[in-house]
């Protein structure tokens, strides 16, 4: 994708749809009750690094308690990470909305996504950011 800077290598769409399936089924072990496959993801707060990964990516704001709590889950952090890296806390933690407080005591929030260049971010945990996972249709983030 023309000014994509995040690299992926050949195992990328293999690892996101078991990222992916994983992540729905602990999502559906907590009671979340998902209206679609996939989820349409966000990140709790601004984010500058995944604002700046695409040219095509923009920024929107959305008041948590806006977002249906049957169909959307939280991970620290992204949930790449969550669902990939065993020897981490976050390790298949899927939470809710009302656990919000909860995961942030335990992992705090991170602040630091802009301090991780593009190039090098594959080299580091990756703990950039809460992630939002909706699992409902992209329009019901729209305002009725």
């Amino acid at each position: 994708m023309p000014g994509y800077r995040r690299w992926f290598g050949r195992e990328y769409i293999q690892r996101r749809k078991f990222t992916e399936n994983r992540l729905r089924a602990l999502f559906i072990e907590r009671g979340g009750k998902p209206a679609r496959d996939y989820p349409v993801y966000l990140t709790l707060g601004a984010s500058p690094w995944f604002k700046g990964l695409n040219e095509l990516h923009h920024e929107i704001r959305i008041t948590l308690s806006c977002l249906d709590p049957a169909t959307t889950s939280l991970t620290f952090p992204d949930s790449f990470m969550t669902v990939s890296r065993p020897d981490k806390p976050y390790y298949n933690q899927v939470f809710l909305p009302g656990d919000l407080e909860q995961m942030v005591d335990r992992f705090g929030l991170p602040a630091n996504d802009h301090l991780v260049p593009y190039e090098k971010y594959r080299e580091t945990d990756f703990e950039l950011c809460v992630e939002i996972q909706v699992w409902d249709s992209a329009a019901s983030l729209l305002p009725a």
